[in-house]
């Protein structure tokens, strides 16, 4: 999923934003900024964790950068200081006792960190991947093809690695085929996760 964007009216000349915003007026039209970035954060989806806008692209959590706790169902709602660039990298700080609704009467026996690149809003373990590839100067598309094959996905598979893989592979619109990609990806998510708290990088698939 990508962050909200603005869109122009070329007959009216006015700027409207994806989500409900704070409107300036200007001499050619109206400009409505974004004030709110929903986010979704899964391996399942995941509860109780810290989600923030990294800012200042420095992976820490500081201050004013906006910031929520997810839901159960991984999501959370951002608040947006006006004028906020979201062109910025997604982290999600999963602490002990976050729950993870592939686990329901389990929790997180370990801290974790997820990533999403600037412009995701949906972040996973196998999206950390893919920004840590990022920070090391790499486009987010090259990125993504880099994890695509790390990951063993088929070159048929029709998926996206920023899209909700748990909908996805729940999602009745979707070909057979396609839906059990999504759920190979949700079950290499599982792998990925693990790997990651134990700082096993890069990971190793073998029968996801």
């Amino acid at each position: 999923c990508d962050a909200p964007k603005s869109t122009t009216d070329s007959t009216t000349g006015t700027t409207t934003g994806a989500t409900t915003g704070t409107t300036t007026g200007t001499t050619t039209g109206v400009t409505t900024e974004p004030t709110t970035l929903p986010v979704r954060v899964a391996d399942g989806y995941v509860g109780g964790a810290d989600v923030w806008l990294d800012l200042n692209d420095n992976s820490k959590k500081d201050d004013g950068e906006p910031a929520a706790i997810t839901k159960y169902d991984g999501t959370a709602t951002l608040d947006l200081p006006t004028g906020t660039d979201v062109n910025h990298p997604i982290v999600v700080n999963i602490p002990v006792g976050a729950t993870d609704s592939d686990q329901p009467r389990g929790s997180y026996s370990e801290a974790v960190t997820f990533k999403a690149p600037a412009g995701k809003t949906f972040i996973s373990p196998i999206t950390t991947l893919i920004q840590n590839e990022v920070e090391k100067g790499v486009s987010i598309a090259s990125a993504k093809d880099k994890i695509h094959t790390e990951l063993r996905f088929g070159t048929t598979d029709n998926i996206d690695l920023f899209e909700d893989f748990i909908a996805a592979k729940n999602d009745d619109t979707k070909s057979v085929a396609d839906k059990a990609a999504f759920l190979k990806v949700h079950r290499t998510a599982r792998v990925v996760t693990s790997a990651i708290a134990n700082a096993i990088i890069p990971v190793t698939i073998e029968n996801a």
